[in-house]
This record gives C-alpha cells, structure tokens and sequence, in this order.
C-alpha cells in the first residue's frame, strides 16, 4: 500500500467499521476500526468461546469477564494483523502486556474461538482496504496512460496501400516434402 493512499484507507475503515476517534494515522485508525469490528461482531463469536471454556483458564470466569478477556484480545490481535499486514512497524502500538491474557485461551477449543474471530474480523477490514487499494491503483493506471500520448498516436498510415496489396501468391507447394504411398 503506498504512503498517499492513507487517506483513503482511513475513510474506508471509517465507513465499513464505523466513527474511529483518532485517525492521525493510518495505525491509530486501524486500532478504532479493529475496536470497533471486536464490539460488533464478537456476539457471534461469543457463544462458540462460552460453550469451549471448560478445562481451560477461563473456566470459573463469568460470562462478563470472559467476554471482556475475548474483546480485548481480538480487538489487539485484529489490529496487529492489519497493521502487520500493511507494513506498519507494530511496535510502537503494542507492548508484552496487550497480548498477555491469550494465554488464558490454553485449549485447542478456545484457542480455535480465538483465532476464528479474529481471523474473520481482519479479514473483513483487510478485504475493503485490499478494494480501496486497488480501486486507487486501477484510477492511477488510468490517469498515468492518458499522459502516454505517443502510445495512442495515429499514424496516418492507412491499413490498405498500394505498396500493401500483392498480385502474387506464396507456393507453399515446393516446401512440402514428397510423399508417396505404396499400394500393397
């Protein structure tokens, strides 16, 4: 993605995920959208999480902190996969401690209810930036090939010419190799 399409980016992210507080940048503008995409489809997620806590470090947790856990986990997962994504240096948005409670996800069933959100969530914000970006190239191509004029010069060249038209025909006859065939 390059550096000027920024802009564009963020307005998509805005109007996919909603009113983002803080799009000074391209990053802070994907941890809004990846808040944002957490707050309003983890309910579908939710109950998958709920039915798999058992035998895991979420059991004996209630239904509110565990869904306080799973929002925060995927809101920061969502968003360092985009940013990882796009090429943003993520280190200067996330520390140690934003991924310290997916520890607490230490069965397959909830790491999968995990990595099912959030696979699904950044896909989604990935996808419209993926349209956006290349909605920008396909505009650009466009307008760098009008300023290519010697590309579309015409010739005034007509297609037929005197000098074109050939009274003589090509004997592809004697390139042939013989053949002859025996009668038995």
């Amino acid at each position: 993605m390059r550096k000027e399409y920024e802009a564009d980016v963020i307005e998509t992210l805005e109007s996919t995920f909603g009113e983002i507080e803080n799009k000074v940048d391209l990053a802070e503008a994907i941890m809004g959208a990846a808040r944002n995409a957490a707050e309003d489809n983890l309910p579908d997620y939710i109950r998958d999480l709920l039915y798999s806590v058992n035998d895991s470090f979420l059991e004996g947790l209630d239904e509110d902190n565990i869904g306080s856990l799973y929002r925060e986990v995927v809101t920061n997962s969502v968003a360092y996969m985009m940013m990882s994504r796009l090429g943003i240096d993520t280190e200067s948005y996330f520390e140690d401690d934003d991924f310290r409670d997916v520890t607490n996800f230490n069965t397959q069933e909830t790491l999968n209810a995990l990595g099912f959100a959030t696979s699904d969530i950044a896909e989604m914000g990935l996808s419209e930036i993926a349209k956006t970006v290349m909605a920008l190239d396909r505009q650009n191509r466009i307008i760098a090939g009008q300023n290519r004029n010697e590309y579309n010069k015409v010739e005034n060249k007509t297609e037929r010419s005197f000098s074109d038209e050939r009274t003589d025909l090509h004997n592809a006859a004697k390139f042939l190799p013989k053949f002859s065939i025996k009668k038995k």
